[in-house]
C-alpha cells in the first residue's frame, strides 16, 4: 500500500529529486495524467509549486529571500510573507520583485499587487509599471526554466 495522497507523494518526489523544475510526464509513475494534473493544482493553491509555463512546474522555497533593500527594518524578528511582498511592491526594485516572485510565485504577488490596487494602497502608475516588470521577470523565468528542463 502506498503512503499518502497523490499530491502528497507527489510533492516528497519532487523535493527529493533536486530539480527545480520539472514537467508533468516526469512524474507519470505516481498516477493518471487527471490525477496527477489535480494533484498539482492542489499543490499550486497550497502554495508549494507553480505553474512556469509550456507544462512547466517548478518547487517554490519555503524561506523569505534576502532583498536589496531592507523595508520592513523596524521589524528585525521578521514579518508575515504578505507584509514583506506588500512593501516590496509599494516600493519596488527590480532585482527584490524577481526574488520575491521566485521565492512566493507571481500568482501571489499579482494577488497582492490587485489587493493593493483594489483599496488604493498603490498609485495607478506605479501599479502599471510593477506590473509590467512582472511580466518581463515572468517572460524571464520561462525562458530560463526551458532551458533547465533540457
Amino acid at each position: 500500500m502506498r503512503n499518502g495522497t497523490i499530491a502528497q507523494r507527489l510533492f516528497r518526489h519532487v523535493r527529493t529529486t533536486g530539480k527545480p523544475v520539472f514537467r508533468r510526464h516526469d512524474l507519470a509513475r505516481l498516477g493518471g495524467y487527471d490525477q496527477i494534473g489535480r494533484a498539482l493544482r492542489r499543490l499550486e493553491a497550497d502554495g508549494l509549486v507553480e505553474r512556469v509555463g509550456g507544462g512547466l512546474w517548478r518547487l517554490l522555497p519555503r524561506e523569505q529571500p534576502r532583498l536589496d533593500v531592507n523595508r520592513t527594518w523596524s521589524k528585525p524578528a521578521g514579518v508575515p510573507d504578505d507584509v514583506l511582498i506588500a512593501a516590496t511592491l509599494a516600493s519596488p526594485t527590480i532585482a527584490d520583485l524577481a526574488r520575491l516572485a521566485h521565492a512566493f510565485g507571481l500568482s501571489r504577488l499579482r494577488r497582492l499587487l490587485a489587493e493593493m490596487i483594489g483599496t488604493g494602497e498603490i498609485r495607478p502608475a506605479l501599479a502599471e509599471v510593477t506590473t509590467e516588470i512582472l511580466t518581463n521577470i515572468e517572460k524571464g523565468g520561462v525562458l530560463a526554466y526551458r532551458r533547465l528542463a533540457g
